[in-house]
């Protein structure tokens, strides 16, 4: 028993109260006391008691509903009710309420009440216990429905079919959701079924014999189809184990959808069938190593590039006989750590490098591994290219492009040491290129002008729109070039357009800009110089006409007059000489 309690006692009786005080200090228990029902609420409130004695009668809440509210807040309360005036009626409605005890004050006796307070001290122990045990039991109820719910709710979340069977009569006691839903039956019409007379299920005729030899210890699959509720045929394995419980011998069957294996399976060994037939087929060398390292694939490809045949090479290591010795340590600390993780080095990604032949002479290939697993164990699969013809094409593309390289660079300083600006663009018409000289005329930084439309540069420039002449040359591809006088910057400027003509297509145009300003200057002065001198001719002419025609009139008359042969040929000498001179100035 424990060793000290606590005691409330509720009683406006101050001497019973001193009395029992005494008692419960030669228990050596502790006690508190109030006189009426509030203060003895606000102390229930306020600490534990594990014993109360409460009076009947006294102000404020009486004795029986102070016993109520204090069994409410704790029901292994021990409570003894105490009256001066014993009533049968008090004492039922203290029983009813659920005290420990009832006395009555008339017969106060102190040694009887220190055994009541003991015999209290022991109901309040044994009733905690009990509502402990009370409290355990509860929730291992709960757990275990609780469980129960959760264990049927992971059998009906199940896609097998889960069947709970008779032994004796194969009658189905049990199953879950995905049997009803599957077969299209309620729960009750399977439930006292015997499994063989469901007619969707075909199982083996010896399926329970099968059953039964569980009980051994050892349960047996056995391949059985169904009917599911649309009419299609479903191919199944179905486990069965016996288990003996006190109601007798059970079968538990979990049926399982293979249909979806079986085609995978299939479709396994198609790919496996497609992969032979690729591998020795491929271009490539296809190559599978073990753990160790050995050769366990090598399709005719990798004879062709490496030499060795099939029969030379599988079982023996890759590593000493392909790799360059140099590289050989790398190559197995990588494998090693390949192994051991799945990962390495060279998973994921291609490498370059030079390979031994059979006959010792090098070859550059391209690899590229991946890992697989073949019975929970780590191979590698290696693809490898002979990159011979690769490496001649690069090299023979390098070489071009370097005197690519040579020509732009070329092109590009006999496009800036010209005295004339050149603007290229590409078949789109986005400029492309512009030498110096172009820039000094245009007055543009060269990034305001690459990759710039033409057609956009020139009206910002001129003010001209050349997209006729451009949408004229790539329809025309055999136009002569044209040109256009414009001004550009105050500068008179003639832009000239060639066509860029490629293979018969067209690929571009260039279009050089010439400063003619001074040269349309000279060719003003030159006009202005010929005019004044028309003038002059003109006025001259005119000054001479009129003594001409004098002459020639004069010549006229002097051919009536009778003349000496030889003076008449002087006269038409005159005349010829005359008219010519007036042809002249006409």
């Amino acid at each position: 028993m424990k060793k000290e309690y606590h005691v409330l006692m509720a009683d406006d009786d101050m001497q019973i109260v001193a009395l029992m005080r005494r008692l419960c200090e030669t228990l050596n228990w502790k006690m508190d006391s109030a006189s009426n029902g509030e203060d003895a609420l606000r102390l229930i409130h306020e600490r534990p008691h594990e014993i109360y004695i409460v009076d009947v009668k006294m102000p404020g809440p009486s004795g029986i509903h102070l016993a109520e509210s204090i069994l409410n807040a704790d029901e292994a309360a021990a409570i003894i009710v105490m009256t001066g005036f014993a009533q049968i009626e008090d004492a039922v409605n203290a029983v009813r309420v659920g005290v420990f005890d009832y006395i009555s004050k008339g017969a106060f006796d102190l040694s009887m009440i220190r055994s009541t307070l003991i015999a209290a001290a022991d109901y309040h122990e044994k009733r905690k216990l009990s509502i402990q045990s009370e409290k355990k039991r509860s929730e291992l109820i709960q757990n275990i429905e609780l469980a129960n719910k959760q264990f049927r709710s992971v059998l009906d979340m199940s896609d097998d079919l889960i069947f709970i069977i008779e032994a004796q009569t194969s009658k189905i006691i049990d199953c879950n959701m995905t049997v009803c839903q599957r077969l299209g039956y309620s729960y009750e019409n399977l439930i006292g079924s015997k499994v063989e007379d469901i007619p969707q299920i075909k199982l083996p005729e010896d399926w329970l014999f099968l059953a039964n030899r569980g009980l051994e210890d050892k349960s047996s699959c056995v391949e059985m189809n169904f009917t599911d509720k649309h009419g299609e045929l479903v191919l199944a394995e179905m486990s069965l184990k016996s288990v003996g419980l006190r109601d007798g011998k059970f079968i538990s069957a979990i049926a399982r959808d293979v249909t979806k294996r079986r085609e995978v399976e299939k479709k396994l060994a198609d790919s496996e069938e497609i992969f032979r037939k690729l591998s020795l087929s491929a271009q490539d060398a296809v190559v599978i190593i073990d753990a160790s390292g050995n050769v366990t694939f090598w399709n005719p490809s990798a004879e062709k590039i490496f030499g060795y045949n099939k029969e030379e090479i599988l079982g023996r290591n890759l590593h000493h006989l392909l790799v360059p010795s140099h590289l050989q340590e790398d190559f197995e600390k990588g494998f090693r750590r390949f192994v051991q993780t799945g990962n390495g080095p060279v998973i994921g990604r291609v490498l370059e490098l030079d390979a031994v032949r059979k006959d010792q002479t090098k070859v550059p290939v391209e690899l590229s591994v991946s890992s697989m697993e073949i019975n929970d164990q780590v191979m590698a699969i290696s693809i490898i290219r002979d990159v011979t013809s690769r490496k001649k094409a690069e090299k023979e593309l390098r070489d071009t492009a370097q005197k690519l390289e040579a020509e732009t660079i070329k092109l590009n300083t006999i496009m800036n040491s010209v005295q004339e600006g050149l603007i290229v663009a590409g078949s789109q018409n986005v400029i492309t290129d512009v030498n110096d000289y172009a820039l000094k005329l245009i007055r543009r930084p060269k990034e305001m002008i690459l990759e710039k439309s033409l057609d956009l540069i020139i009206k910002e420039l001129s003010g001209i729109g050349i997209k006729p002449i451009l949408d004229s040359m790539r329809r025309d591809i055999l136009s002569e070039h044209q040109t256009i006088l414009t001004k550009v910057n105050g500068m008179n400027i003639m832009l000239s357009f060639q066509a860029l003509i490629q293979f018969g297509q067209y690929n571009g145009i260039v279009v050089s800009l010439t400063d003619v300003t001074d040269l349309l200057a000279e060719q003003e002065l030159a006009e202005a110089a010929t005019l004044s001198h028309s003038e002059f001719i003109a006025a001259r002419n005119k000054e001479m006409q009129t003594p001409i025609e004098c002459i020639l009139e004069m010549t006229e008359i002097l051919k009536n007059e009778s003349l000496e042969e030889s003076q008449n040929a002087m006269i038409d000498m005159i005349a010829e000489c005359g008219k010519t001179l007036r042809s002249m100035i006409e």
